[in-house]
C-alpha cells in the first residue's frame, strides 16, 4: 500500500511539473514592444493625474481602453499591476509574427494618446 502511495505522489509531481519553454524571437521583440507601451501608459496616466482637468476625460477613456485590451502575450509575464486587462486565456490564436504586428499596433495607439496629452499640456489645446 505505501509503495502504491508513493507511487501515486510520484505520478501526481509529474503531471503538475510546469515546463519552461523558451520563447521565440518573435514573441520577445513583441513583449519589448509591450513593455514599452506599458512604460508610456504609465508615463501618461501620471501626467493625465498631475493636470487635473476635466478636458482630458476623453483622452483619459482612451488610455483606459487601450489598456483593458491589451493582448497578452502567451509566457510572457509583465505586472499587473499597471493594466486591466482579461487574463483569462484568450480562444484565439495568432503566430508569433502577427503577435509583434498586434503589440505595434498598440504601441502606435498609446503614443498618439500620449501626443494629445503633452499637446494639452504644452500648448492648452486638444485638436
Amino acid at each position: 500500500m505505501k509503495d502504491l502511495m508513493y507511487s501515486f505522489l510520484i505520478l501526481i509531481s509529474i503531471l503538475a511539473c510546469k515546463h519552461e519553454h523558451k520563447s521565440s524571437p518573435e514573441l520577445i521583440k513583441a513583449f519589448d514592444i509591450q513593455k514599452q507601451g506599458l512604460a508610456i501608459a504609465d508615463e501618461v496616466k501620471k501626467e493625465i493625474d498631475a493636470l487635473h482637468t476635466p478636458k482630458l476625460k476623453r483622452v483619459e477613456r482612451k488610455l483606459e481602453n487601450l489598456m483593458s485590451n491589451m493582448v497578452e502575450i502567451e509566457g510572457m509575464a509583465h505586472d499587473h499591476s499597471k493594466c486591466n486587462g482579461d487574463h483569462r486565456p484568450k480562444e484565439y490564436a495568432i503566430s508569433d509574427k502577427q503577435m509583434i504586428a498586434v503589440q505595434q499596433e498598440w504601441l502606435d495607439s498609446l503614443i498618439s494618446v500620449k501626443d494629445k496629452v503633452w499637446e494639452f499640456r504644452d500648448y492648452g489645446t486638444l485638436e
